[in-house]
């Protein structure tokens, strides 16, 4: 199984509309689709449909986080390797996740989701293929983050985690 890339992280706001204000005017990303209860919201320099799903709840934290494997196979060996090691999975239909192909929602020790994939939809760049400003004039918060590429995740029973993966 190859993990290529951290893709997106799906949380819980107790606040959507304040949310997605900080996510936008603050952060710098911009929303690239709506359901009900869910804002998707892409990076500057990211062609993917999303990087952070922002899901309305009556908690905070993660959902789940998304990885995107090299091979379609990939997914089939982790959920194999997963039922080994005796952690839940579920299968997610494509579309299931907008902007994305079907993939395979592994339960950690840790209590992490991760949902590992091979397809995302690419909706280009917002500036289009063009070489973009150094700094956005339609930013009035931080300089906009450009991708997402890496997370810390914190939790119970994390070293059983990382050797799933190792």
């Amino acid at each position: 199984m190859a993990v290529t890339r951290l893709s997106y992280m799906s949380i819980h706001a107790l606040d959507l509309t304040a949310s997605e204000k900080h996510y936008t005017d603050v952060v710098g990303l911009r929303v690239t689709g709506r359901r009900s209860g869910q804002v998707y919201l892409q990076a500057h320099e990211s062609q993917d449909h999303h990087c952070i799903i922002l899901n309305a709840s009556d908690r905070a934290g993660l959902d789940h986080a998304g990885f995107k494997v090299s091979d379609v196979n990939d997914l089939m060996e982790a959920e194999v390797a997963a039922r080994d090691w005796g952690l839940a999975t579920r299968r997610v239909a494509s579309g299931d996740i907008p902007g994305q192909g079907g993939g395979l929602m592994i339960t950690l020790p840790s209590g992490h989701v991760f949902n590992l994939f091979y397809h995302s939809e690419k909706v280009g760049y917002s500036y289009g293929m063009k070489d973009p400003d150094i700094i956005l004039d339609h930013i009035d918060g931080i300089s906009p983050v450009t991708h997402l590429d890496h997370a810390l995740l914190a939790g119970n029973d994390c070293d059983k985690s990382v050797k799933f993966f190792f």
